[in-house]
């Protein structure tokens, strides 16, 4: 799809009839003089609209073959901008590129003409609050119509949660696990004997629309993002966006699950005192897949990413964590073997992470070069 620009720029139009004013004037003294000195007379006004019609016609044809017009997907919207560039009023061009709006200038109360990228979707706020959700494309928005929210369609990949440093995710280092608290903040959960445990996991999301092909190739639903705004979008008087309330609703229902989980196991079952017993960490991440990649009608922790229009696509347990009178108590207990046990988890943990980033980014390029026609 032809894309206008990548900045929001303002431009104040003058009327194309301003331009032919000067050669209606000429063209009316001319066609006077000949109806005083000449045996012939014509009608000047007849022959005015005559002259203006033949300009719109020609002014009409190189404003079609200028725009994107087959990107506009309301026809109406082809209308719409050639009447404001014929009356000369002042309209903006603003593109939304990979859920982001390219802006240097605010967009509120203006006429604009919207460039949407096939990776993104916009929801506009009609004057009688109705709410309208677009595809790729060009629109027409009036002064009174307000862009809501931009929509990032792309599969993407984050922490859970969020905040997690980035110490967390790269170090294999065994000392990650106990590091000072207040430099980390990963999901925390209690034992069932008393003890904290934590974890940061690495997942892939995207909104629940199936991917698709041609101008929406992640896929698009409008009711499905309908739901990515909450429960009154309409109500809202500022700009919402989408992919921080995605993270509060994902970080929610990771941290419900961890807690549920680790409930049910004693610390010794999590962190076993030799290398050769079987760890409970790998049958919660693997509960974490099925509930979360399948999504069951019948698994209600996973209820809140349908209702919100959510997908997780993969996940994996990146990093665990202890608190400090954990790791003091392991080290009481079962020294010296506890770090050792510790180590090598944390080392499975980490080969496991280089791994899905590996093929991850192996993916990647396959889809670049198939996209190219490089590969078949």
């Amino acid at each position: 799809m032809r894309r206008i620009t990548k900045k929001v720029h303002s431009k104040r139009h003058t009327s194309p009839l301003l331009s032919i004013l000067p050669w209606l004037i000429l063209a009316t003294i001319v066609q006077g003089i000949i109806n005083i000195f000449s045996e012939l007379h014509f009608s000047i006004i007849w022959n005015d609209l005559l002259f203006l019609s033949f300009f719109l016609f020609v002014f009409s044809i190189i404003f079609y073959y200028d725009q994107p017009v087959n990107a506009f997907p309301n026809r109406k919207d082809i209308w719409k901008i050639f009447s404001w560039v014929l009356l000369g009023n002042t309209f903006i061009y603003v593109q939304i590129e990979n859920g982001n709006i390219s802006s240097d200038l605010p967009i509120t109360d203006q006429r604009k003409v919207i460039g949407v990228d096939p990776n993104s979707a916009v929801a506009i706020l009609q004057p009688d609050h109705n709410l309208i959700i677009h595809s790729a494309g060009f629109y027409c928005l009036e002064k009174n119509q307000t862009v809501l929210a931009v929509f990032d369609l792309r599969a993407q990949s984050t922490p859970i949660p969020q905040n997690a440093s980035n110490e967390m995710l790269t170090t294999n280092s065994a000392e990650a696990v106990t590091p000072d608290r207040s430099a980390l903040s990963p999901l925390t959960a209690t034992t069932k004997d008393g003890y904290q445990v934590g974890a940061v996991f690495w997942i892939t999301y995207k909104y629940d629309c199936d991917f698709g092909y041609g101008e929406n190739p992640f896929g698009f639903d409008a009711a499905i993002l309908q739901k990515a705004l909450g429960k009154n979008p309409t109500g809202s008087p500022i700009s919402i966006n989408p992919q921080e309330l995605a993270l509060e609703v994902l970080q929610q229902v990771f941290q419900n699950m961890w807690q549920n989980n680790i409930a049910e196991y004693d610390l010794l079952e999590i962190i076993p005192q030799t290398a050769t017993q079987p760890s409970a960490l790998e049958d919660i991440e693997n509960r974490f897949k099925q509930e979360l990649t399948h999504q069951e009608i019948s698994r209600p922790l996973s209820q809140p990413l349908r209702e919100n229009g959510l997908r997780v696509l993969n996940l994996t347990l990146v990093q665990f964590w202890l608190s400090e009178e954990t790791n003091i108590a392991i080290q009481h207990h079962w020294q010296p073997n506890a770090r050792q046990v510790i180590s090598s988890m944390q080392q499975e943990q980490q080969q496991k992470t280089h791994l899905y980033r590996e093929l991850g980014e192996m993916h990647a390029v396959y889809s670049y070069l198939k996209q190219n026609g490089r590969i078949v």
